[in-house]
């Protein structure tokens, strides 16, 4: 049992990676880069890999940029000057929001922590209920004096039956905003956030659950439930700026997507329909959406679709696809082994560049368009 907790805590953790990097519902953002494909400098990120842990991804804002590593942030401004570097619990979720970096307490897992972008703490102190020694954090999310979060409990068969929690609380607070309990329960996918909606989409095994996250009392109810679109053929949610949720999942050796607007209802539908696909067909991220274009990657394919039809599709015959980030000009940024290729809107190379060594992160960009990547060695600036 402890084997499958640590498994789960690290898929969790890894999924954040892809998600959380850059936004609260998928791997887009409200920025873009003309860039060249020039590398502007590399540093190591740390003098003592193995004290810091592997590097899981990268924040960027106000021209600084962090990486995350297993065990530390480790902060550095745009030029790649070190300027600071800070512990937090190993193997849990970093969230950059309102200027400051949220964490858990590298002294206390059930304590959340916050410091400004010069290291200095502001929150220390404040406590997340629920969150025990056999959980872990599926859904971390601060809000405005606050935190939303999902907690997953993996007990020891003799401790008594699984389940999760959602909840609300306001720092200082002595009980929860709000609480939903998931007895005997875990979820199918990993939960979202969306801001721009003040919407929650978790699930558990058969059901999808959407709750306004501004909700108050002990009543919450979800503002809609129903079934999995996919079933339990699920494997990665993720939504747009405007509500749409999109399922993403494998059937029968095919990659499979259903597009919902909230309440469950099917906007359209996709799947890759080749017989040959079985080694490809599973996705490696959630669905990437962007401004005007929704991506799917697998392995091997890089689909993108506009108007719920897929408008292009590239394929690698050599080196896996590994990670992406879709910007706000729809063109798309993507990781294949230790290369970084951008392709506009159209499926056409901008340009690509090679850092001779496996790049581990997703690609973040600052306020200049200047981009970011990581190895499990070195952080690397491209313009």
């Amino acid at each position: 049992m402890k084997i499958i907790f640590y498994k789960w805590s690290l898929i969790a953790v890894m999924i954040y990676t892809q998600i959380f990097a850059n936004s609260c519902n998928n791997s887009s953002v409200d920025k873009s880069a003309k860039a060249t494909g020039t590398i502007i400098w590399v540093k190591k990120l740390s003098a003592d890999p193995e004290n810091s842990g592997t590097v899981g991804y990268l924040l960027t804002e106000d021209q600084k940029v962090f990486a995350v590593t297993q065990k530390k942030i480790l902060a550095f401004d745009n030029d790649g000057n070190k300027l600071w570097d800070r512990e937090h619990w190993p193997l849990s979720p970093v969230s950059l929001r309102f200027n400051k970096i949220y964490f858990t307490s590298s002294e206390k897992k059930s304590q959340m922590q916050a410091v400004d972008f010069d290291n200095k703490i502001l929150i220390e102190d404040f406590w997340m209920p629920e969150v025990v020694e056999r959980s872990f954090l599926v859904l971390f999310e601060p809000v405005e004096k606050g935190l939303i979060a999902q907690v997953q409990y993996q007990p020891d068969p003799d401790t008594g039956p699984m389940g999760f929690v959602i909840y609300r609380i306001h720092d200082g607070a002595l009980g929860t905003e709000w609480e939903i309990n998931f007895n005997k329960q875990k979820s199918k996918v990993i939960p979202i956030i969306n801001l721009d909606k003040n919407i929650l989409v978790t699930n558990n095994i058969e059901n999808a659950y959407v709750f306004d996250i501004n909700g108050k009392g002990d009543n919450v109810k979800p503002l809609f439930e129903f079934p999995l679109p996919l079933g339990d053929r699920t494997m990665w949610l993720s939504s747009s700026k405007n509500g749409d949720l999109f399922w993403l999942g494998v059937e029968n050796k095919e990659t499979r997507l259903k597009a919902t607007n909230t309440k469950g209802e099917l906007l359209w539908e996709w799947k890759s329909g080749e017989a040959d696909f079985s080694n490809f067909a599973s996705p490696i991220l959630p669905t990437i959406a962007a401004s005007e274009i929704q991506y799917v990657i697998t392995l091997k394919k890089l689909f993108a679709f506009k108007s719920g039809k897929k408008i292009w599709e590239i394929e690698s015959d050599s080196v896996n696809f590994s990670n992406a980030t879709a910007l706000s000009d729809n063109t798309i940024l993507v990781i294949m082994g230790s290369k970084l290729i951008q392709f506009n809107s159209e499926g056409k190379e901008i340009f690509k560049l090679d850092f001779g060594e496996n790049i581990v992160t997703a690609p973040v960009i600052d306020e200049n368009g200047q981009i970011y990547v990581a190895s499990n060695g070195n952080i690397y600036a491209v313009k």
